[in-house]
């Protein structure tokens, strides 16, 4: 080879080194957006800097409001106060089935005169069980077409006299399936065979002697 050749060759060959190398350099920074993405879900997984959301009933929005209401939520050891629990709708439905369960504490209050709306059904079961440490109260709809409800109807779940036995503040609050499953108040809707979602808030009892 001569040197009057060699004399155009080698700027050529320079040429195509320094253009693989823009082309490679282009390709690593360049990377598909699943390849950044991946290890960030796998620590996700792995540990969890966010928890993937899942489907349930508490990510519906609730069509039921379960309401407390007292006499006198300040009470005096050995004082009497009557407690409501009542649902208020916030559409249209027909319900099979009514489980209604109430965390109290047992060793605080005395709770009696259990009783409910008279457009329930007779309950399966209604009850304060202490070594539950809950008020409770089972309905089934025999009716075919349920038991139903419109938008902006009450209806009196429950209702019951307590009476506080050492001082303190108290909650009575509903029980989910958070808590237990086999204590989860629900409320079964005809067509579906769901329970309906629900939100629900809690009365706290001031107590002195």
């Amino acid at each position: 080879m001569n040197k009057e050749m060699l004399k155009y060759l080698v700027p050529v060959v320079a040429v195509l080194v320094v253009v693989e190398s823009v082309v490679l350099i282009s390709k690593l920074t360049k990377k598909p957006a699943t390849e950044e993405i991946v290890p960030e879900i796998a620590i996700e997984q792995s540990g969890g800097v966010v928890d993937q959301p899942q489907a349930s009933q508490e990510t519906q929005p609730p069509v039921f409001e379960v309401v407390f209401g007292a006499d006198n939520k300040n009470l005096k050891v050995g004082e009497k106060s009557r407690v409501e629990v009542n649902l208020l709708s916030k559409g249209d439905y027909e319900l099979d089935a009514l489980s209604l369960f109430i965390k109290y504490d047992p060793e605080a209050f005395e709770v009696a005169n259990l009783s409910y709306d008279e457009r329930l059904p007779n309950p399966l079961i209604m009850k304060a069980s202490s070594k539950a440490k809950l008020v409770l109260a089972n309905f089934m709809v025999t009716d075919p077409g349920g038991l139903k409800v419109t938008n902006g109807d009450t209806i009196g779940l429950l209702q019951f006299d307590i009476t506080p036995k050492k001082d303190g503040n108290f909650d009575f609050e509903i029980s989910t399936s958070k808590d237990s499953k086999e204590s989860a108040t629900m409320f079964v809707e005809t067509a579906t065979s769901k329970d309906l979602p629900y939100s629900s808030n809690k009365l706290t009892v001031s107590v002195t002697k």
